[in-house]
């Protein structure tokens, strides 16, 4: 099952890659590349990147019944705030 796709802007290449980084340390599995499948914590889905636009979209395609997408949604999106915070000044 798949659930809407949100797209972040502002997503520059040092906050889409640390982003990442973060997430691996977390045990997240991401690919090297732009975009492509993610998984981890009981949580799937699929990214694409777009550089020249600086937009990240997300797509939730799997996860536990009792966690809601909006959840995951906003914790995604706090992560970018504060890279974009520590990154883009």
């Amino acid at each position: 099952m798949s659930y809407r796709p949100v797209t972040y802007h502002s997503v520059t290449y040092d906050v889409f890659h640390n982003l990442k980084k973060n997430l691996k340390e977390y045990g997240i599995a991401v690919p090297a590349e732009n975009e492509g499948d993610i998984s981890g914590a009981g949580i799937a889905g699929y990214y694409k990147w777009n550089e020249e636009k600086n937009t990240l979209t997300v797509e939730v395609t799997s996860k536990p019944w009792f966690l809601p997408c909006e959840l995951i949604y906003s914790k995604i999106n706090d992560a970018i705030h504060h890279l974009h915070d520590l990154y883009e000044k």
